[in-house]
């Protein structure tokens, strides 16, 4: 869906995957990187560590307008029960969301 908005919307993007407590391979990157290239995008990849805060920071620094991310990887009542990922970006981030699913 980020490739499609950003072709339709003549942009680049910025990809983020954050790893939580474990280690991440760079090559976790390796799919959407050649995806992306695929379709002649211009795109900037970071990986790293931390919490919802480091993405934040990532979105002041780089003026991000839009966040798009995935939906819910566990039963809706798992998520709203264990605070998941997606109600914590929703209370958090000061920018708009597109959640894909």
């Amino acid at each position: 869906v980020a490739t499609y908005l950003a072709e339709q919307w003549k942009t680049s993007l910025l990809v983020v995957a954050i790893a939580q407590g474990t280690s991440m391979n760079s090559s976790v990157l390796d799919y959407p990187r050649a995806y992306i290239e695929l379709h002649e995008i211009h795109a900037e990849f970071i990986l790293t560590e931390g919490l919802i805060g480091v993405l934040n920071k990532i979105i002041e620094e780089k003026a991000i307008n839009l966040l798009l991310m995935g939906g819910y990887s566990i039963s809706i009542v798992e998520e709203v029960l264990n605070s998941g990922s997606v109600n914590i970006m929703l209370r958090e981030m000061q920018c708009p969301i597109f959640i894909c699913r």
